[in-house]
Parts: C-alpha cells; structure tokens; sequence
C-alpha cells in the first residue's frame, strides 16, 4: 500500500471479483478534482458519472483474460473530471493479491494533450492533403522512428475525408533499396528524410509504378514534424513528378558537355569530371592521363577536304571508345586532339594494353572506301600519384610526353621517365 500511494502516476486498485471495491491514491483524486468520499460515492450509485463505461467494459474483458498470468493490460481509459472535462487518459494494468482476493493495480497517465495534439495534426495533415489533391501531386507521410512510409492516391480520390493509401512500406530505408524502388545512384540523396534532417527539396529516380520498372524523377518536398520534446518524429510533404522537365534539363546539360562533332565530352567537361574525381579520394589511386593527337592532321584537310576531315575525327572518337573502358573519361579538347583519363587502375599492365590495343585499331581500320586512310597518333602518358595529383600537372606532363614523341618521329606513345 505504500508503494501504492508512492507510484509516480496516478494509480487506483480494484477487485476482480465480488461486490464492487475500488481505491484510489491522491494523485488520481487530484486529476479528477473529487474526493476520496465523492469518489466512493460515485464508485457504490453510478461509475459512469467518473469513468467511460465502454472503456470500463473493454477493460473489463481484458483483465478477465489476463487474471493470474503476468500479462500488463494496456488500454485507453476516458475520465470526466468534478468540472466536467474530458480526460484521456492510458491505462496499465497488472495483477496485484490481497488476503481479500485478486486486484488489479491500475496506473493511469494522463494523455489528453498529447491526444489533442495528435488529433490537430491528423487535422492538419488531412487538410494537406486536400489542398494537394487539386495539384495532382502525391501526398506522402514519413514515421522516422519507424521508418515507415505512406503514400496517398490524392490525385484520384474525390473523397475529401477519406484518405486513400495508395502505398504503405515498413522498413522503408532497407526495402527501397533492396527491391529497387530507388535508382541506385540516387539512394544516398533520401538520407536526410531517413534521418530526420531539414532538407528544401530532393531529386530522385523512383519507380514510376508498384509493378513498373521504369524509373522517372520525382521531387520530395517536405517538412519536418516535432514532437513534445522538439524531436522530429515524421516528415509530410508531396511526391511531385519532374520527370520531363528534369528530362530537358539533362538534355540541355548533356549538350553543354558533349563536343557536337563526335559526342565525347568536351575539354570544360573533361576537366571539371577529371578534377571532381581527384578531390573526392582519386588523389591516392592509381590513374593515367592520356593525351592523343592526330599525327599530320593538317595534311588530311588539305588532300581530302574538311568532310572527311569530320569523318575521320569522328570515327577516332569510336576507336577510343571501342578501346577504352566505360568508367574511363573520353573527350575531344581540340581540333584533333582528345584526352582519355583512366580511373583506377590496379596495374600499369592495364593501360599499356589499352594503348597496344587503339594503335592496332589505328593500323587495322582504314579510314575511307577509295582513299583508305590509316591513322596515326602521337600519345603521352601521365601517371598520378608519381606525375601529379591536380588535373593541371597530369596534364602538362602528358603534354610533355606527347611533344616528345612528335620531335622523336611520331606514331607511339611514352610514358614519364
């Protein structure tokens, strides 16, 4: 009974069977503002006038079923305080033997302004979801501590109180990944919804549909919720589909970026993927920057004319790339001249085959039906960590390989000494 009287919540004992008798500590008499005699007087005429006679019912039931097992009942339980006010409170229930028989021992926390709260957000975010409905775009609600998302059908539902979930996902984090709903490229971009983080806006690659497999771009945009303590607990927002402007953007990027002849990367671009490499950890793996220019070009102008001047600078294009892997970085940065930035390379072995292989290339592919024009190249090497670690000095050492072998007789490659 002392420890009773001590519990940090309010707390009351009642029997389980037989007459009625129930008993409640100071702290429960002061959350309902009656006294220990109005409480008992309520308690032996009408319990309703305290308690909500459902929630006493339901209660009722649960404690039957758990009677002599160690079970804690957890439920809901309304109070009507000596003013009139409505309390919603939570419930906790565990057996507790008297000489007189069974009791359960009963705390009760009072919840109602976090109830109030959570009934003005689900408010909030119903109208949310509403003003969203006219937009056409996707309502989503993301449980942090859960990681649990849900997505609305509002553009379809015409229904303004009733919420449609178009799809609800548990272990969102894990799962997005695992099957793919997220473009792999992007994943790490939806970290700051994962973790709770203040974010404007989010441009992913997400499956179009539940059973698609086509991916197109979305824009996340979102707040954070906060809960008592100022913790963010979800975030609410809108799945806005992006997918043909961002579309044109890419496009119009990819043609600031590509040399319009032959489609490689022009020398802006080369420089700023080869330089945004090295900051980002290539400093300390081994690369190779080469340098390729057309032995004699002028000549090829001149004899043949600029049309086949065009041809055969496209097709060397094609060569490096038959030639070169796909992580490396290919681009044209003159008129006959391109750069080819090999990542990674765990062997020197690997680029002297590479060059082995595109000067093969050159001999065995002539260029042209009548004329039948071999190429030639003068190639130079730069090698980092040893040659350099900034795009600047890789570059001028292979400039100076390269200008070696065109004083030394043309048509091969060097590498530093």
């Amino acid at each position: 009974m002392e420890m009773f009287n001590r519990f940090p919540a309010a707390c009351m004992l009642v029997n389980t069977i037989g007459k009625p008798n129930f008993m409640c500590n100071n702290r429960f008499r002061a959350m309902v503002g009656y006294t220990e005699e109005e409480i008992a007087d309520i308690m032996n005429t009408d319990f309703r006038v305290l308690l909500d006679e459902k929630d006493v019912l339901l209660l009722r039931e649960q404690l039957r079923e758990a009677n002599g097992t160690d079970t804690c009942v957890k439920q809901s339980l309304q109070l009507t305080t000596k003013e009139g006010k409505k309390l919603y409170t939570s419930c906790e229930a565990n057996t507790s033997h008297r000489n007189d028989g069974d009791y359960f021992l009963c705390s009760i926390t009072d919840i109602t302004e976090m109830r109030e709260m959570q009934m003005r957000l689900r408010e909030e975010q119903r109208r949310f979801r509403n003003a969203m409905r006219s937009t056409g775009d996707v309502v989503y609600e993301y449980f942090i501590a859960d990681d649990k998302m849900i997505i609305y059908d509002s553009a379809n539902n015409n229904d303004l109180n009733k919420d449609e979930v178009w799809f609800e996902l548990e272990n969102f984090s894990s799962v997005a990944v695992e099957n793919g709903y997220v473009h792999n490229e992007d994943i790490m971009l939806l970290y700051p919804l994962w973790k709770g983080k203040e974010y404007k806006s989010m441009e992913i690659r997400m499956l179009s549909g539940k059973k698609s497999k086509e991916y197109i771009w979305v824009e996340f945009l979102g707040s954070l919720v906060l809960d008592d303590d100022g913790k963010p607990y979800m975030s609410i927002g809108v799945i806005r589909n992006i997918n043909e402007s961002k579309q044109k953007t890419l496009l119009w990027k990819k043609k600031a970026e590509r040399d319009s002849l032959t489609g490689l990367y022009n020398n802006n671009a080369v420089r700023a993927q080869i330089e945004a490499y090295l900051d980002e950890g290539g400093k300390e793996k081994t690369n190779a920057l080469v340098v390729v220019d057309l032995d004699d070009f002028k000549m090829v102008n001149d004899t043949y004319g600029h049309r086949f001047g065009d041809k055969v600078i496209k097709e060397v294009a094609d060569m490096l790339t038959d030639c070169f892997g796909e992580d490396d970085i290919i681009g044209r940065i003159g008129g006959d001249e391109y750069l080819v930035f090999c990542r990674d390379m765990l062997e020197m072995t690997v680029i002297k085959e590479r060059l082995a292989n595109l000067f093969d290339c050159f001999a065995n592919n002539p260029i042209g039906l009548k004329d039948r024009y071999v190429v030639k190249a003068s190639v130079g090497v730069a090698i980092s960590p040893q040659d350099g670690t900034t795009y600047k000095k890789l570059f001028d050492k292979a400039d100076q390989n390269l200008y070696k072998i065109k004083r030394s007789g043309k048509n091969t490659h060097t590498f530093s000494e």
